[in-house]
């Protein structure tokens, strides 16, 4: 199903059929674009969360500080996106630790999937702390703490210390993405 097709059908239901709706929804439009609960910041809905622009963008907003609820609409199930958003910048780590979960910061690193992903629960602290230029892993994909600049990454920041636990998880994430990698490339090849 094309793009237009798919906005068009996911919002059908939005457009009023009478002057009655229409009133309606002014108001639903005037006073429902503010979360309710005391949660301070906008409602945000995005239609076509499966495609290719509505996975990036959720992650976005899931990320910004003015978005305090967000949904994920599409005529195609969108599980995949739904699963990479909810554990993305949630406060667990700073209510166990209790602290500010604004002031947390816990370095996820690795691939995207299953043992791929490996959370550094050892450098979970308050602030962004300090870290030096160096290569992370052998490997030629391996997702890590980045600095952006203008030109795209302008440092890539070590892995800093590890615990047992980081480091047992460290190299079964390495094997797993290294075979990853290397079936990638032999699909490219072909």
């Amino acid at each position: 199903m094309e793009a237009n097709q798919r906005i068009a059908r996911l919002s059908a239901h939005l457009h009023p059929s009478n002057p009655q709706m229409e009133r309606e929804h002014a108001i639903l439009r005037r006073d429902g674009c503010r979360a309710k609960g005391g949660a301070p910041g906008f409602k945000v809905a995005i239609l076509g969360a499966a495609g290719g622009i509505g996975q990036p963008l959720a992650m976005l907003m899931k990320m910004n500080p003015l978005v305090s609820v967000l949904h994920l609409y599409d005529v195609v199930n969108s599980p995949g996106v739904t699963a990479d958003i909810s554990h993305m910048d949630t406060g667990a780590v700073a209510e166990v630790l209790g602290l500010d979960p604004r002031e947390v910061d816990v370095p996820v690193v690795g691939g995207h999937a299953g043992v791929t992903i490996l959370p550094l629960l050892s450098q979970a602290k308050a602030g962004t702390g300090s870290a030096t230029l160096s290569m992370v892993t052998e490997l030629p994909f391996f997702a890590s703490k980045v600095k952006l600049g203008r030109g795209g990454a302008e440092e890539v920041y070590q892995l800093g210390p590890l615990n047992e636990y980081e480091r047992v998880g460290l190299e079964k994430a390495k094997k797993e993405l290294e075979a990853s990698i290397q079936k990638g490339v032999s699909f490219i090849r072909k």
